[in-house]
């Protein structure tokens, strides 16, 4: 025996629950297994429920209809079937105290401002009407403003005075004699051009070797010493 072992069956045994405590928990078990079972089959009837009465509101000429006040899971399922038929589904009211879910036809869906004033649960008709006072009163001062008056400019306004790099650069700028001068500025084909004739040479063989000796003689002439003269 090793001894982990050894040690193992010196320990004390945890105690055993009695027989009225065995039944205790048993019968714990069975009550939370019959109440899941009964939440079970209620979810399962507010499906079927739901799902007929989503279908008769589709069917029907109501264009919304307020639903009882639920909780989180429910409205699920409430959303669920209300997206299979079609519907536009908006949930209204405090969570667990008065969250409640509300069908709308798709062609009878509320603005913007009703919904905002469904959900904080004010009147939607004065809420309109404050709506458009704030409109008017908009357009009105926005009417009342009036833009400053362009000034116009005089015919008879004295010309500017001219700036000096025109009346020195006039003539390349906008003066009519610089104008012809650009426009005669043409590059020319001859220029920078020679002749064919002019680049050939026109010495016989005899001229060239006898220009090439005279170059050689000339070129030792410079670069030889020059002779010591006698004192």
């Amino acid at each position: 025996m090793d001894l982990l072992s050894s040690i193992m069956s010196k320990m004390e045994k945890p105690p055993k629950p009695s027989d009225s405590e065995v039944k205790k928990i048993r019968e714990a078990k069975q009550k939370a297994e019959v109440a899941r079972q009964a939440e079970k089959r209620a979810l399962q009837k507010f499906r079927a429920e739901t799902q007929q009465l989503v279908s008769d509101f589709a069917g029907s000429d109501q264009p919304r209809r307020e639903l009882p006040c639920m909780d989180k899971l429910k409205r699920t399922i409430v959303h669920e079937f209300a997206e299979q038929a079609g519907l536009v589904v908006h949930s209204f009211g405090e969570e667990n105290f008065d969250r409640h879910c509300v069908l709308f036809k798709k062609d009878a869906v509320p603005d913007d401002l009703e919904l905002d004033c469904m959900r904080k649960g004010v009147d939607y008709n004065q809420a309109k009407l404050n709506r458009e006072k704030r409109l008017a009163e908009a357009a009105a001062s926005a009417n009342d403003v009036q833009e400053p008056p362009v000034a116009k400019k005089s015919k008879t306004a004295a010309a500017a005075p001219q700036p000096e790099y025109l009346a020195k650069y006039g003539h390349l700028m906008q003066d009519s004699g610089g104008q012809i001068a650009c426009g005669s500025a043409a590059a020319s084909r001859n220029y920078g051009m020679v002749p064919s004739e002019l680049k050939k040479d026109q010495r016989s063989i005899e001229e060239t070797l006898q220009d090439m000796r005279k170059r050689k003689l000339a070129s030792k002439e410079d670069t030889a010493p020059a002779e010591a003269k006698p004192e």
